[in-house]
């Protein structure tokens, strides 16, 4: 994913909705691994942070960069903390501990926070209600930008 991603680059807006995987095995087997192979002896390294480098990375950064915010706790500080880490423009966040919304629900809330401490709290609706305020709030934070550079 992330080599894909470079291959579109540079781009105005990068939208980053979920991470393919923090995490992945350091060796790559070429045999099945069986289950009675204990857990322990698999040993993990983490995969590149996409939303990381197109913040952090000048040459690639876009106009706008959105990402999204799983959280179980303190959702507000640690999307706040996230989209600052990095650079983000807009976090998207939402409580995924909640078993009514989000993962495996036709439903969720969020919270958007954009980088100058404004949050707006979406409540429970359908995720195709949410993606279209998602987007509005994108397409007018581009304006604002593009305004800005005229």
């Amino acid at each position: 994913m992330f080599d894909a991603v470079k291959r579109t680059l540079p781009t105005y807006i990068a939208v980053c909705s979920a991470a393919v995987s923090d995490f992945k095995p350091v060796t790559k087997e070429k045999q099945k691994i069986k289950k009675k192979l204990k857990l322990d002896k698999i040993k993990l390294e983490y995969n590149p942070d996409i939303l990381e480098f197109l913040g952090k990375n000048n040459r690639y950064k876009p106009k706008l960069l959105v990402g999204f915010s799983a959280e179980t706790e303190n959702i507000i500080n640690n999307s706040i903390e996230k989209m600052q880490n990095k650079l983000c423009d807009i976090m998207v966040a939402n409580d995924v501990s909640k078993k009514r919304v989000g993962f495996n629900a036709d439903f969720n809330e969020v919270i958007i926070i954009d980088k100058k401490g404004n949050t707006e709290k979406v409540k429970k609706n359908s995720k195709r209600f949410i993606a279209s305020i998602v987007a509005r709030k994108i397409v007018n934070s581009f304006l604002d930008i593009k305004k800005n550079l005229n």
